[in-house]
């Protein structure tokens, strides 16, 4: 019943190249929010969390960006990354904010075989709100394999894998950021329809 409509002025630029075989994507946004909703931890016992929804007026300022070089018609190349600063305005951190992360992937494809494999690295959170703690940083490696059936039938296969480093990853946008890791190494595979 005290939630007030939040009210949120921003800014963004971005800059995107769509032909030739050098494209890219490169953005910057800057977010002025007046009663910002939050999940606000009021006190925690154990893993425990005594939660209240607030508002708090905040900023927020990013950047984000993605190349990708075609080098044959089968074969590309992607640089990415992302990054986020967000506190409030009179002081202090927004709760559950991704750490900066940046990474490449590589696609190909061979007829009805195609490949991707990426990695990337999230770096350490140390900005963190009152309640949470420190998340390190991880490198993530993934890779997929697909294979489209031949005709229109849309029908095709894939291989999946993820986290073949099997990093003990700790995710800093959750509420279980110190106490539930993300999945360790897998492999799934799975049919795929389109219509």
């Amino acid at each position: 019943a005290d939630i007030r409509t939040e009210t949120s002025n921003n800014v963004e630029v971005s800059l995107r190249r769509n032909a030739g075989r050098i494209t890219f994507d490169v953005g910057a946004f800057h977010n002025e929010v007046d009663d910002y909703i939050h999940a606000r931890t009021l006190d925690q016992f154990g893993n425990f969390r005594l939660i209240k929804y607030t508002q708090r007026d905040a900023r927020l300022t990013g950047v984000e960006a993605e190349a990708t070089w075609r080098l044959r018609d089968t074969l590309s190349a992607t640089l990415f990354g992302d990054f986020v600063r967000a506190r409030f305005k009179e002081g202090g951190n927004l709760p559950r904010i991704p750490a900066a992360r940046y990474g490449a992937r590589v696609n190909t494809s061979l007829g009805r075989l195609g490949g991707e494999l990426e990695y990337y690295h999230v770096s350490d959170q140390d900005d963190i709100a009152d309640y949470e703690v420190r998340t390190p940083g991880y490198d993530m490696v993934n890779f997929t394999i697909t294979y489209n059936t031949p005709g229109d039938t849309g029908y095709g296969v894939f291989i999946r894998g993820t986290n073949l480093l099997d990093e003990r990853v700790w995710n800093a946008a959750s509420f279980l950021a110190n106490v539930v890791p993300l999945p360790g190494r897998s492999v799934s595979a799975g049919i795929r329809l389109s219509f």
